[in-house]
């Protein structure tokens, strides 16, 4: 197989039974697979950064979901789909977002993911000092009414008191309990507008964003197309389960707010040394700046998912 050709994967968000513990999960799914289709990525969802506006805010939303898992999509019906596995019965609920990625970033990617979380302190970049005391600086939070003002674009990340009070109790107290400290991983969920104003717009965007967030050790672990989205129906199809098409979901979000007809376009993993590495450059005058000349008008919808990455 060429290294440029691209192998399915599939995200899965899942809620588990009261009875079972992620890491009583993560040892079970190690057992029922062989090594080359087990994850990528495990990971506990904590808190979305951005929620969806209006797609697909339903399944996403009104879920408390307890792990996070990357998988290659052959793996998905050995796992999940057969009631005869000891998988099915703890797991209460799955959306699944199948995309792909080449061979060459799977056969690498446990490598560079493993650099990324356990880096030497060296390769960590240094927070601006007065980031370093485990709260943010006064001058650097809106007002409540800023936000809310801020919020009305689609894809605005405003710097507010909730989102800080929230990243200095991560720090303090969730972040040194994760098997791997204070990093984190951002789940991105992009919805494109059309045309000029659109895609293009955003890659763009991209590109200036990857600059100012490498220099805050951020880095995308993956980024890929989506090409189905949904949870698992009771039937199977194929020997794998049936996910509804693109933009279509077997639950019933309120009406109005199911983003019928509108798709996810992208959906990708970004790390981030700590927490507060992503909130510092959300309040960076250079992201403002970038935001306001490239992002606004490029986007249709934007959810964005913090992650804790547990070993495997």
């Amino acid at each position: 197989m060429d290294s440029s050709t691209p192998i399915p994967y599939t995200y899965h968000l899942i809620q588990l039974h009261p009875s079972t513990t992620r890491s009583n999960f993560l040892s079970l799914l190690q057992e029922l697979l062989p090594s080359q289709k087990r994850p990528l990525i495990a990971g506990t969802p904590c808190r979305w950064i951005a929620k969806p506006d209006h797609l697909t805010i339903g399944p996403l939303l009104s879920t408390p979901w307890d792990l996070l898992l990357l998988l290659p999509t052959s793996a998905t019906a050995a796992t999940f789909a057969d009631p005869q596995s000891p998988i099915h019965g703890v797991v209460i609920s799955r959306l699944e977002i199948s995309t792909s990625m080449s061979k060459e970033d799977a056969d690498g990617f446990a490598e560079m993911n493993h650099a990324l979380l356990s880096p030497s302190k060296q390769d960590v970049p240094l927070l601006p000092a007065e980031w370093r005391s485990g709260e943010a600086p006064s001058h650097a939070i809106v007002s409540d009414q800023e936000a809310a003002e801020a919020r009305k674009e689609i894809g605005a990340l405003p710097v507010d008191r909730e989102l800080t009070d929230w990243a200095a109790g991560f720090s303090a107290r969730i972040a040194p309990a994760h098997d791997h400290g204070g990093a984190v991983s951002m789940l991105d969920f992009l919805a494109f507008n059309e045309g000029a104003e659109g895609k293009a717009k955003y890659s763009k965007y991209g590109e200036g964003l990857g600059k100012i967030s490498g220099k805050r050790g951020a880095r995308p672990k993956h980024f890929g197309d989506v090409t189905a989205f949904g949870r698992p129906a009771e039937r199977t199809v194929a020997g794998r389960p049936a996910v509804e098409e693109v933009g279509r979901v077997d639950s019933h979000p309120p009406k109005g707010e199911s983003g019928e007809g509108e798709h996810w376009d992208q959906v990708g993993v970004v790390h981030f040394p700590s927490v507060w590495h992503l909130v510092e450059l959300l309040a960076s005058e250079e992201y403002k700046d970038l935001d306001r000349k490239l992002k606004k008008g490029a986007l249709k919808d934007l959810g964005i998912l913090c992650v804790t990455e547990l070993a495997l």
